[in-house]
């Protein structure tokens, strides 16, 4: 394995000339969030030809630019794996959309019964290969980087064109591509609706909203969102989500009401943040009655979509959930279209 370690002082023609013979690059990142809202993007990896890339994106380095127009590039297939940070990522950094890629682990769950597999399993499944993980953790804004945090870096991307290949074939031998292809879509369409701070509330885990001021709910979370990048920190540094539920289920007539939640504990909510917060939202509206949820019985439907899951090899976690299920067969019926559509009419023949 070659690799090279671009810097600000890196001669990059070298990787000009592999990325323009090929059209497939596998792409990875490096980046530290502990302390604040926005990621601090430390390394990106990209293994082209055989030969690792790794571009360092701090101190200034000016060559990282030349992957802008790559990464917006259609004519290049970028490999992931677990997309969903590497790519939001990339795109805050550059300011673009990265176009055409594929994500191994997504696409895994279409053709196998794990859903959210690890790199380190994927590569023992499908090249029978050990990859050290220790250095997951590795401080990657300390400079320079160990030789161990270089070949770990190189490590995560390596492998990634031959799982593609392979995952690929199998795809499209059991006619599963535009499975992938749909649910890749939806998944895009989602985490772009999320990051709209207004819908951050979509990202709380609430079972439903007895007892809930849902309005306020939706509003203390969106607050909590603009503050949290306003300020650079962490959510949860400012108010969790069990504060926002009981701020949403509770009437404050005064401040000082407000105050016995001790909300200030959290490591950035500041002592005046009480008062922009009460002048900011109604607290004195009645909560609605906290009702029993009549739940409906989903083991049968949990048991047939195992069922369907194993001779289909798909993730069943990736088909539903046992809140989907819920949602389909209880009282409050949705709708479900595109690939699971046919799914779930299996499950309601059989349950018929």
């Amino acid at each position: 394995m070659n690799i090279n370690l671009i810097t600000d002082k890196s001669n990059i023609n070298f990787f000009l000339e592999e990325i323009n013979k090929s059209q497939i690059i596998s792409v990875d990142t490096e980046f530290i969030r502990e302390k604040t809202y926005y990621p601090i993007l430390c390394l990106i990896q990209l293994a082209v030809n055989g030969n690792v890339f790794i571009f360092d994106c701090l101190d200034k380095n000016k060559n990282v630019s030349v992957l802008k127009n790559i990464f917006k590039n259609r004519k290049y297939k970028k490999i992931f794996h677990d997309y969903e940070q590497d790519l939001d990522i990339i795109n805050d950094f550059f300011s673009i959309e990265t176009t055409n890629f594929f994500d191994t682990q997504l696409a895994n769950a279409f053709i196998d019964l794990e859903h959210h597999i690890s790199y380190k399993n994927l590569v023992k499944k499908y090249l029978n290969i050990e990859i050290d993980k220790e250095l997951q953790t590795s401080n990657w804004i300390k400079r320079p980087l160990t030789n161990k945090q270089i070949n770990y870096a190189a490590n995560d991307v390596i492998y990634l064109e031959k799982i593609y290949q392979k995952i690929s074939i199998i795809l499209e031998n059991e006619k599963k591509g535009n499975w992938y292809k749909e649910e890749l879509e939806k998944v895009l369409r989602d985490n772009k609706s999320k990051k709209d701070p207004i819908n951050s509330w979509k990202k709380i885990k609430l079972s439903d909203f007895s007892g809930i001021n849902k309005n306020l709910f939706i509003m203390l979370s969106k607050y909590r969102e603009d503050i949290s990048r306003k300020r650079n920190i962490p959510k949860t540094w400012f108010l969790n989500d069990k504060n926002i539920i009981k701020l949403s289920s509770k009437k404050y007539l005064s401040i000082d009401e407000l105050k016995k939640e001790r909300l200030d504990i959290n490591k950035f909510f500041n002592s005046n943040d009480y008062s922009d917060l009460f002048k900011k939202f109604d607290f004195s509206e009645n909560i609605p009655k906290k009702l029993k949820q009549k739940r409906t019985n989903v083991k049968k439907y949990q048991k047939l979509l195992l069922d369907l899951s194993e001779e289909l090899n798909i993730s069943q976690q990736l088909v539903a959930n046992k809140k989907d299920l819920e949602k389909y067969f209880g009282s409050n019926k949705i709708q479900i279209s595109g690939w699971r559509k046919k799914i779930f009419e299996q499950i309601k023949t059989k349950t018929n």
